[in-house]
């Protein structure tokens, strides 16, 4: 044998252990943490009964959940105290880059809700639109199933902790009145009607999804009331003007960009952030981009942020540059949080290092 290769096959191989090492390490410490991420999701479950129920689990099924403001704090220390731990034990640059999403989403989630927190009163607790006098009775009818006896006791405990509830609920949004911050008084007259209803036994109203044109239009004058640029006087004339629905459809539709602004224009904001994703992607990628693989890597994400979907989508692009991998993430999400996640790739004949 040339003496030289007998000289260079030891280096080789050590240099394959040492990649081989490094790679189960990284995949040894990202187990770890998709393990530690479901036992936090756990915990976060265990602060919020009506979520529980949501996910078909019987766990505090007599309970609901507490809405003072002092919860929330607790809650979001809670979180803090979670995500600092999530660093301490895990590097982020010491995982494999698949698991890197879930611990960007739980750290994000905590960067979400701290930003949030000067602001959480400003948010109406009451309106027409939304809020716990709807939301509460909605999740016991649809959500909290009767099976046996017991259910339906603790369906009756819930009942009357719905009163604790929305008493709670009153206190924050008196709070909120003292420092000026009120709905717009079409709201108030809303409000009282669906909790006469709800005391009456009456479900609530629902209607229709509009058209794509419709929603379109919902969402630039969401914008345009966002923006200051129009009052509600001027929007309800736009549809006037430019559809045949009802008065009664364009005020309603009017007035709920009053009491949620800028909740249309989010939707617009993801369509034109996955548009420019999937340009950048066909320019990036020529002939080897496919369609849908693109649809893939967006959609089997599922809610995931702007900014780490772009990341993933970007990442994607190097995978079918680098060998033409199929890199597609399989995330499973439970709530509003993510679970720890498990990956695939259609091509297995993947770089170990």
């Amino acid at each position: 044998m040339n003496k030289h290769l007998t000289l260079l096959w030891p280096i080789s191989l050590a240099l394959f252990l040492a990649c081989t090492s490094e790679t189960n390490e990284k995949e040894e410490l990202s187990t770890e943490l998709n393990e530690w991420l479901d036992v936090q999701y756990e915990e976060w479950l265990q602060q919020n009964p009506l979520e529980l129920t949501a996910e078909g689990r019987k766990d505090l099924y007599d309970q609901i959940d507490d809405m003072s403001e002092e919860a929330l704090g607790q809650k979001l220390a809670w979180l803090e105290g979670s995500v600092k731990e999530m660093q301490e034990k895990f590097p982020k640059d010491q995982l494999n880059p698949e698991v890197r999403v879930s611990f960007d989403l739980w750290q994000y989630q905590y960067d979400m809700a701290k930003g949030e927190a000067d602001f959480r009163n400003h948010y109406y607790i009451f309106h027409q639109m939304g809020g716990n006098h709807t939301g509460l009775p909605n999740t016991l009818i649809n959500y909290h199933k009767v099976d046996e006896p017991a259910d339906m006791e603790a369906l009756i405990s819930r009942i009357r902790e719905t009163g604790r509830a929305i008493r709670q609920l009153l206190e924050r949004a008196k709070k909120q009145s003292k420092e000026g911050i009120r709905p717009p008084r079409f709201a108030y007259e809303m409000v009282i009607p669906q909790a006469e209803a709800l005391i009456k036994g009456k479900p609530f109203d629902t209607q229709e999804e509009g058209s794509p044109l419709w929603t379109d239009a919902n969402t630039k004058i969401d914008s345009l009331k966002t923006a200051g640029k129009i009052d509600e006087e001027q929007a309800i004339q736009y549809f006037t003007d430019n559809s045949s629905i009802s008065q009664g459809a364009i005020k309603a539709e009017v007035r709920r960009y009053m009491v949620m602004p800028g909740q249309a224009t989010g939707y617009k904001i993801g369509m034109l952030q996955i548009q420019e994703l999937r340009a950048l992607a066909e320019e990036e990628l020529g002939d080897q981009f496919d369609l849908r693989s693109f649809h893939n890597t967006v959609l089997s994400g599922g809610a995931l942020p702007l900014d780490i979907l772009e990341e993933e989508v970007k990442r994607w692009i190097v995978g079918v540059k680098e060998d033409g991998t199929l890199y597609i993430p399989l995330h499973h999400q439970r709530g509003s949080y993510i679970k720890p996640t498990d990956f695939f790739f259609v091509n297995s004949a993947v770089s170990m290092c």
